[in-house]
């Protein structure tokens, strides 16, 4: 799903988030992605 209000670089950012092929977010990107959240009011499919 695009989300036309993101910005191209948190958008570039999440997308990295997608490829990371482990399964769990360490402390900085858990951090990243709930600011993320809140900013867009939303959760992010990435």
């Amino acid at each position: 799903m695009k989300h036309p209000d993101l910005e191209q670089a948190a958008w570039s950012a999440l997308k990295q988030l997608g490829e990371i092929r482990r399964a769990y977010l360490t402390d900085l990107e858990e951090t990243f992605l709930s600011a993320m959240e809140k900013k867009y009011n939303l959760p992010l499919d990435v």
